[in-house]
């Protein structure tokens, strides 16, 4: 693997070596269609080329907003060579998260699947915004709705590519972190941030040109654009890339595209794990699975699919600073690895004093070269200070080490729910609930899921007496992404406070562990989350 310096990493220029150097070897597959190392260069620049032409320029924030598809990844390589900053966003948001989303970012243009295109427009007059273009992916495109994107394509043909100066320390992609204990904040990722996950994961984890990357994590989120995409990308290999994850076909998927790497989240492990062993999982090509967590039983796993499995700790804000190699951590289960290289990382008290081996503490890192992680929470001064104090960037989770060097996650300081691959705001989902005039106060807890991470709960104080649990998620099902939605409610009539009068979380937590298996529960009650 070539190795780029730090100042060559845009991707502008490493799509254009990777060109030259692998030219007409499969990058990308999506269905039945191949796209070449030359063909991604050619049809991002071609499309760098019609966006500008349409007025898109150096600098701008742009939303992105489509399924999984070849050109959701053309459109961010194409911003990326223009100069513009990407803004992925989840396709579940909708309503006042989604119009928060392009108010917070400073977004001036969007790229939409035709079925999200109306859904921006409203969300955006809602809060002010004014989206000067819309480029639009699907069907017939009126003149009201916005510019194809075939067409944007289409216009950039023959066109020189727009000569947009695009250093490595240049913003390419503000990234939406689950929010803690306030709103979601855009993580301002330079160039050289994503490239450098890309590196370091293709590195850890000794990808090549052989490799063949199955994504089918979706691609607003960085584990799909990042880990598996750039991965790729740096490799020399390719991805397979699909729609959604799907249970039935992972195997067939599996086979046909001759896949060696999958990625995925724990919830996707554990289906597999429980589902039937089909005719595909037997002599299947894979080498390697990287899951985060790692399986509670990896061994049989890994025998079953005759795969290594891998994982890292990391997030947004960084690229893994603890890996997790194949064939290592059989005897420290519940690790995610051992300090990697590139970056400095430390467990520290309240005073951010180093703990003793053994000890929880908050984990804080600081990478050796510079402009690898991001650079600060977008137009939140505040917050991008308190989480750089004392020269380190202070991740808000605890974990500790064991004397081995072996890092284990513990939880997240943070408020914060993980669900299903989804970092969701707890305070984003109170915010909502609380909109609704027949509830007073509400609390939202984690609680453990049978698919691995967790679920969501809601503690709630009425102020309407009459309303009844099921309201409670048939309004969350009409206000929120689908994934935020709870699972468990439970009336109370106050919920704990702490001396300063705010809600005292870590004790409903805690409450939470023992309360939720007997709580109002919307599976038992056969109540559908909508993903539309």
């Amino acid at each position: 693997m070539y190795v780029y310096p730090l100042e060559e990493r845009t991707i502008g220029h490493i799509l254009s070596e990777s060109a030259i150097r692998h030219g007409e070897r499969t990058y990308l597959t999506f269905g039945n269609d191949i796209y070449t190392y030359a063909d991604a260069d050619r049809i991002s620049s071609e499309l760098a080329a019609g966006l500008s032409q349409a007025g898109i320029q150096s600098g701008e924030h742009v939303a992105i907003m489509m399924e999984n598809c070849p050109e959701y990844l053309w459109v961010v390589f194409a911003l990326g060579k223009i100069g513009a900053v990407g803004v992925p966003i989840n396709n579940a948001a909708k309503g006042a998260l989604l119009g928060y989303y392009l108010k917070d970012a400073d977004c001036v243009h969007a790229v939409a699947d035709k079925g999200y295109a109306e859904l921006l427009r409203e969300a955006a007059s809602s809060v002010g915004v004014e989206l000067s273009q819309v480029c639009v992916r699907g069907g017939n495109t009126t003149q009201e709705e916005g510019l194809s994107l075939d067409a944007v394509i289409a216009s950039g043909k023959g066109v020189s590519s727009p000569e947009a100066r695009v250093l490595f320390s240049d913003p390419w992609l503000i990234m939406y972190t689950s929010g803690t204990t306030g709103p979601s904040k855009g993580c301002v990722c330079p160039h050289a941030h994503p490239q450098t996950v890309g590196y370091r994961v293709a590195a850890n984890f000794n990808l090549g040109p052989d490799d063949v990357l199955y994504t089918c994590l979706p691609l607003f989120h960085g584990n799909a654009l990042w880990y598996s995409a750039l991965s790729a990308l740096w490799a020399g290999g390719s991805i397979a890339l699909v729609p959604r994850f799907s249970a039935s076909r992972f195997w067939g998927d599996i086979q046909k595209y001759r896949c060696t790497v999958f990625s995925a989240i724990m919830s996707v492990a554990t289906i597999l794990e429980k589902a039937e062993p089909v005719l595909e999982e037997e002599d299947n090509p894979l080498r390697m699975a990287f899951v985060v967590p790692l399986p509670r039983e990896r061994k049989a796993l890994e025998k079953r699919w005759g795969v290594d499995f891998v994982c890292n700790y990391s997030m947004t804000e960084l690229f893994p600073p603890y890996v997790l190699k194949p064939g290592e951590g059989y005897e420290n289960p519940g690790s995610s690895g051992i300090a990697a290289d590139g970056i400095d990382a430390q467990i520290v008290d309240e005073n951010d004093n180093v703990v003793p081996i053994g000890e929880v503490g908050e984990v804080v890192v600081r990478p050796k070269e510079p402009w690898t992680i991001f650079t600060e929470y977008y137009k939140k001064p505040e917050a991008t200070a308190e989480a750089f104090r004392n020269l380190w960037f202070h991740t808000g989770d605890r974990g500790r080490l064991d004397a081995a060097g072996y890092f284990y996650f513990v939880d997240r300081a943070k408020d914060a729910i993980r669900r299903r691959g989804e970092n969701i705001s707890a305070h984003e989902i109170e915010t909502i609930l609380a909109v609704n005039q027949r509830v007073g106060e509400v609390a939202a807890v984690p609680v453990p899921s049978e698919l691995g991470e967790e679920d969501v709960c809601v503690y709630v104080v009425r102020s309407d007496l009459s309303l009844l649990e099921r309201e409670v998620v048939e309004y969350a099902n009409a206000n929120m992404a689908y994934y935020m939605v709870p699972r468990y409610v439970k009336f109370v009539d106050e919920l704990p406070k702490t001396p300063t009068h705010k809600i005292a979380k870590h004790l409903l937590r805690e409450r939470a562990q023992d309360e939720y298996v007997a709580m109002w529960d919307r599976e038992q009650h056969g109540i559908e989350v909508r993903r539309a």
